[in-house]
């Protein structure tokens, strides 16, 4: 292995710095360019002997058998071995902890020879004039992921964007790599296909069909709760495996990825991963608020909601509290409907006359933690233009599509659904999931993020959980409270 990972390869194990982290998912793709971790080793004595013995291996070639004879005993002395009870940093629970294992080791081991190999393979392409295009190959693995057996024998140029997200390994335990190609070679596999070899077992060999056009990527959303961050995992890799390391090194995206995830790694975690309340404040947030069917209960009602606010969770309070006191409500005689924001006023506009014959219960809390997060969306955080907020909706959108009767019954099913619930149900299904609550049209997707955004605010901010739905809507709860976050001070 050493006489084929140049020197800058194994200078890429050798000079990443020392990062503890209790889970893999406390340190995140680019951060490993330029971070060495491996998940729950928390004193830095033990991390550096695990570095040491690895950046050994990558320089020496060593065996895996020789990298544990070396690793193993040293660990045992320092009690970083088998199962033990920990602390996990973050969420402050007690858990019982997998350590070191002949298993791990071999994970470490088989990480690190890869990761240099590989990054050794890419300098080498991009360095090379002779060489414009990669090959993806499939491994030694005995069985391989679909997706990966469909990308063997793709080649594309060196420079392409599939590269970023599909530069091999593609998940845990993935052997698949790249081979260097030449404009010849590309020619040659064209009109004869790529040789195989047959295995050690005198088995398969033959020739591979070529393919040289990008497959089409589909993406699923995955939901970091560790790190507070929320993106678009490709079909067929592994989360943390969707990005180029080889790649991400050469053009130092490491350094700008590191420190955006310094700045908001403990701000967003601490949030999203909020511990839960009293059941006496749930229960305050659970009260509707004064029923609204004048102008005068509205304006008692948005007094009362202020002294809501302060039962939320902080950042929902601080946010709802500063609209709160700087909306104004406006009398609307043209309004069709009896209350909505009115984007281009900046007011909360009403009309009495709807308030009064409205067959629809309206309470303070619910229509004030509607609105006032629509102006907050309007004016701050523009959820029509999130992608990764309007991708979870196209989803959840197509999931009801092809399910339609699955989630109509399970909305039938339920004795009193809440409201926002109905709402957003109407929007997902556009209409064809007949509500109480919900909109007469959905005209796009704008209008869609406004009021799901709305609904799924209200929901989050007076703690109201909902039925599970098949996790329908778990991403788009999950980025909506992340997006609401995103501008709290």
């Amino acid at each position: 292995m050493a006489d084929i990972i140049p020197k800058a390869a194994t200078d890429y194990i050798k000079n990443k710095n020392l990062k503890v982290g209790f889970s893999y998912k406390d340190v995140w793709h680019e951060e490993h360019a330029t971070g060495f971790t491996v998940a729950k080793a928390m004193q830095f004595d033990v991390l550096s002997d695990m570095h040491n013995a690895a950046t050994k291996a990558v320089e020496n070639g060593q065996s895996f058998e020789t990298f544990k004879k070396n690793l193993k005993p040293t660990l045992q002395q320092k009690g970083w071995w088998g199962r033990k009870e920990m602390t996990d940093p973050l969420t402050g629970k007690t858990v019982d902890a997998q350590l070191g294992s002949d298993r791990r080791l071999k994970t470490i081991y088989s990480v690190n020879m890869r990761s240099a190999y590989q990054k050794g393979q890419y300098d080498r392409a991009m360095e090379s004039d002779l060489h414009p295009y990669l090959m993806y190959r499939t491994g030694p693995s005995v069985k391989h992921r679909k997706e990966h057996e469909s990308w063997n024998g793709l080649v594309l140029p060196k420079t392409d964007p599939w590269w970023d997200s599909h530069f091999p390994p593609n998940g845990w335990g993935c052997k698949c790599y790249t081979r260097a190609v030449t404009e010849s070679q590309l020619k040659k596999y064209e009109a004869e296909g790529i040789p195989v070899p047959q295995r050690a077992d005198g088995t398969g060999g033959g020739t591979l069909k070529i393919k040289t056009e990008a497959p089409p990527v589909k993406y699923r959303t995955y939901f970091n709760e560790r790190k507070g961050t929320v993106e678009q995992v490709p079909e067929g890799v592994d989360p943390a495996f969707n990005w180029n390391q080889a790649k991400a090194s050469r053009q130092e995206a490491a350094t700008w990825k590191m420190e955006q995830s310094k700045q908001n790694y403990e701000e967003n975690v601490a949030k999203i991963t909020s511990t839960a309340m009293p059941e006496e404040q749930v229960a305050k947030l659970n009260n509707p608020g004064v029923l609204v069917s004048t102008e005068k209960e509205l304006k008692q009602g948005l007094e009362e909601f202020k002294k809501h606010v302060q039962n939320m969770e902080e950042s929902y309070k601080t946010k709802y509290l500063q609209y709160a006191e700087t909306t104004k409500l406006q009398k609307d005689q043209l309004l069709i409907g009896s209350i909505g924001y009115d984007p281009d006023k900046d007011v909360i506009v009403y009309n009495e006359r709807f308030l009064r014959i409205a067959t629809k219960q309206q309470h303070a809390n619910m229509l004030f933690s509607h609105e006032l997060a629509h102006r907050y969306d309007v004016l701050e955080i523009k959820s029509w233009e999130n992608k990764e907020f309007v991708s979870a909706i196209e989803t959840a959108i197509s999931k009801v599509k092809n399910n339609l009767e699955k989630y109509n019954d399970l909305y039938c099913s339920l004795e009193d659904a809440n409201p926002a619930l109905q709402d957003i149900l109407s929007a997902l299904s556009d209409n064809k999931i007949k509500v109480t609550y919900g909109h007469k049209s959905w005209t796009n997707m704008k209008t869609r993020s406004l009021e799901i955004f709305a609904n799924t605010s209200y929901l989050q901010a007076n703690q109201i959980k909902l039925p599970g739905f098949d996790g329908l809507l778990d991403d788009i709860m999950k980025i909506s409270k992340i997006m609401f976050f995103k501008r709290v001070k």
